[in-house]
């Protein structure tokens, strides 16, 4: 028994750490996403004018996703404070747990077919640049950010009811189908076929300009996210799947049992806390926005009696005369071929 209490301290440490850093990154990158919408062009094949088309379906689907994190985030925090002995909820009472669930499905569900959503995107842009340019619109891109929350909110009220009304014993495969299984073999087809479309682009076109460079490179860093997606929740999914099939129910069992519960709650919240450093590692943008924001910040607290952000204002610097050049260039492409 002091074992599993050691076990539960230190997995709920680890969870607990992973949900503040996680917090506060989301933080920082849902405040960068408010304050450069109108500052920020990631690039496209096209035009700088389908480059704005992008940058806003991407915008929605990213902040959605990181607004979908952070809130998972929150709730990871309240469960893990749960189950220690400091303080604990009661699961039973109705007015507690429809409500927990709620969220809980609310936010699962939008990180997953948010993830879904981008994936579709890349793809689009990537495989067809041309209807892209066409298609992508402001419009379309916040009906399709509106619609997969309707979806999700739909996948909710059905796994609501599959748990408290229908069959409680097969809620576990609708929701590794449904939240799991589903979403990811989505994820996996979509990213083949813009592998595939990026390897046939670049053998008819060898030399990348760096306006194409900079859609490769925002294509890379989305396929990272997506693999470690599928890793995170690979333990979430193997889990119910073994509960539904009462693999556990072997006494003998119980400490595997234990084992994969704890991986998969440590995984379930490093998936919602590790896509701002992939943001910040992967992105050139991402990463110069981020230091001004950062410089900015550390200005402020200098006023109030802080410490100088000198290493952050020359990092930022660089990296943000970069992206002014890049915009400069595709402003430049745009208003040759309107000439």
């Amino acid at each position: 028994m002091e074992g599993v209490d050691t076990g539960l301290a230190i997995s709920s440490s680890v969870v607990l750490t992973i949900c503040i850093l996680g917090l506060v990154g989301n933080t920082k990158h849902i405040r960068r996403k408010h304050l450069c919408q109108k500052h920020f062009c990631q690039g496209a094949f096209v035009s700088a004018h389908t480059c704005r088309k992008h940058k806003c379906l991407e915008h929605c689907c990213r902040g959605a996703l990181s607004f979908c994190d952070f809130f998972l985030l929150v709730l990871s925090v309240i469960r893990t404070f749960s189950n220690l002995p400091l303080y604990k909820i009661d699961y039973d009472n109705p007015w507690i747990s429809y409500p927990i669930f709620i969220w809980d499905f609310i936010c699962t569900g939008g990180t997953k077919y948010y993830t879904v959503a981008i994936s579709l995107e890349r793809c689009f842009a990537i495989c067809f640049p041309i209807a892209a340019h066409r298609y992508m619109t402001e419009r379309r891109a916040r009906w399709l950010a509106v619609g997969v929350f309707l979806f999700t909110l739909l996948v909710t009220l059905v796994s609501y009811l599959y748990r408290f009304h229908w069959d409680a014993t097969s809620f576990h495969v609708f929701v590794a189908v449904v939240l799991h299984f589903a979403p990811f073999l989505a994820v996996l087809i979509l990213n083949f076929c813009i592998y595939a479309g990026l390897k046939m682009y670049q053998k008819k076109r060898k030399a990348l300009t760096e306006t194409e460079s900079s859609e490769v490179s925002v294509t890379r860093m989305l396929l990272v996210i997506v693999v470690v997606f599928g890793l995170c929740y690979s333990f979430e999914f193997v889990r119910r799947i073994l509960n539904f099939t009462g693999y556990f129910s072997d006494p003998n069992l119980t400490y595997y049992d234990y084992t994969l519960n704890h991986l998969a709650d440590i995984f379930y919240v490093l998936n919602s806390s590790v896509n701002f450093i992939i943001y910040y590692l992967m992105g050139n943008a991402f990463r110069g926005q981020f230091l001004k924001l950062m410089k900015n910040t550390c200005g402020f607290a200098r006023l109030r009696g802080g410490t100088s952000c000198s290493k952050f204002s020359e990092a930022s610097k660089s990296a943000l005369l970069k992206i002014s050049s890049s915009h400069q260039k595709n402003e430049s492409q745009t208003a040759t071929c309107i000439d």
